[in-house]
């Protein structure tokens, strides 16, 4: 049970960030859309509407199988019993995970129904579609704070703890769910003689990079502070199997960090000087596209710690159950 809750908790994560990552590149990183006579542009939000349904219906999907496997284990069913009409309906309206998931489940009705209003809609409007989508998927997203180990908090702390970590998420959908259309944009053929089309490959990429950098920013304060209520100190972090999880999702994070700073200093700059040869430049697309894609590879490993992490139980509470040497 704990495996398939580890998966199902890692697929509904990764879908949601890749959700909301892919409207902010759409409407922030890439531009398009924006004018109503930009045919590629149009082209291009009308692909991101269908990924979006996809991931949407990947989240719906697994976040149906979380309510079930959630139903389960409060019941004491086995899972087949537990996805009973009755059970459900006592998850559902008697407990706060099931008034989450009504909260939620109506979200993403809600998501869906803009996202086939923009697919209707002439360019222009649908860009507005598409930011209020992207405002429907960053509440969905952070809504998941709701059943997190925040809510083991009383008061003042567990608003605190709840704001940390629904940022926290934000920040991840923001960054890391970018990484995904990024990496398919810097894949579209390119020629090596077209000037333009680079210069504005360039403009994308830095303006994701300045994304980044506060997304990089926002997720290590807000981690810290989740830390501060988790794990509270280096030997529950370094003798406990969450202290364990987090360090692995740590070791992925620096990872990311190396490449997104080899992609920030190193080949950002010199896209963007138009006196390289376009060839050269060209070149350097292809390597950030390399580059991205082991970010987004390093990042699925981060989904499946944090899937796991939940249902872990926190440094900080394991380490004060932990039996203690008697004194002689």
């Amino acid at each position: 049970m704990d495996a398939m809750f580890v998966i199902v908790r890692a697929v509904h994560f990764g879908a949601l960030v890749a959700l909301l990552g892919g409207l902010v590149f759409t409407v922030s990183i890439a531009g398009t859309g924006r004018s109503s006579g930009d045919a590629i542009g149009g082209r291009r939000s009308r692909a991101a509407i269908d990924s979006s349904a996809l991931w949407l219906a990947l989240a719906m999907g697994s976040g149906l199988a979380w309510l079930g496997l959630e139903a389960a284990t409060m019941s004491g069913q086995p899972l087949g019993e537990a996805l009973g009409r009755k059970t459900l309906d006592t998850v559902l309206t008697g407990t706060d995970f099931g008034q989450v998931w009504l909260a939620r489940g109506a979200l993403s009705l809600l998501l869906a129904g803009l996202l086939v209003l923009a697919s209707r809609r002439s360019p222009t409007a649908r860009r507005g579609m598409l930011v209020l989508g992207a405002i429907a998927a960053a509440a969905l997203l952070s809504s998941l704070a709701l059943v997190g180990h925040a809510n083991a908090e009383h008061g003042a702390a567990r608003a605190i703890h709840l704001v940390a970590d629904a940022i926290h998420l934000l920040a991840a959908g923001a960054w890391l769910g970018a990484l995904i259309p990024l990496a398919a944009w810097l894949g579209a053929p390119i020629a090596a003689g077209n000037g333009r089309t680079l210069d504005g490959v360039a403009g994308a990429v830095h303006r994701f990079s300045s994304l980044g950098l506060l997304s990089v920013s926002t997720l290590l304060v807000t981690g810290l502070v989740n830390a501060s209520f988790t794990v509270v100190t280096i030997p529950a972090l370094l003798a406990t199997r969450y202290g364990a999880l987090l360090l692995v999702k740590l070791a992925m994070f620096v990872a990311m960090l190396a490449l997104a700073a080899i992609n920030r200093l190193r080949l950002t700059p010199s896209l963007a000087d138009a006196a390289v040869e376009a060839s050269a430049r060209a070149a350097i697309v292809a390597r950030l596209r390399r580059n991205v894609i082991a970010e987004v590879a390093f990042g699925v490993v981060i989904l499946v710690v944090v899937g796991a992490l939940g249902r872990t139980m926190p440094a900080a509470q394991a380490s004060a159950m932990a039996p203690t040497m008697p004194m002689r």
